[in-house]
């Protein structure tokens, strides 16, 4: 779906009709703007979209591997923390 949207004002002193030529040059004047506001736009987005990205990859990183890095950062502290839980060694069995 195409929309138009814009004004091209052509003023003179004095009536003029327009040849085929020239109005050949005014279609691709106004396509070559409408290209340009398009390629204005998708840039827009584009950046916006990158930004987004950049944000949900940062929220990832940061809820997936910061927690368990900080919670988790020696070899063995999971074991250790699943043992010191209240009855945890009488229901596993460990010594």
């Amino acid at each position: 779906m195409v929309i138009g949207w814009g004004a091209l004002l052509v003023m003179g002193s004095e009536p003029h009709a327009f040849s085929d030529e020239e109005l050949q040059s005014l279609t691709d004047l106004c396509r070559l703007a409408e290209e340009e506001l398009a390629d204005i736009e998708l840039t827009r987005l584009l950046k916006l979209a990158i930004g987004s990205q950049a944000r949900m990859r940062a929220v990832m990183d940061a809820s997936i591997e910061g927690p368990v890095n900080r919670i988790f950062d020696e070899p063995d502290e999971f074991r250790r923390r699943i043992l010191q839980a209240p009855g945890a060694r009488e229901r596993l069995r460990v010594s």
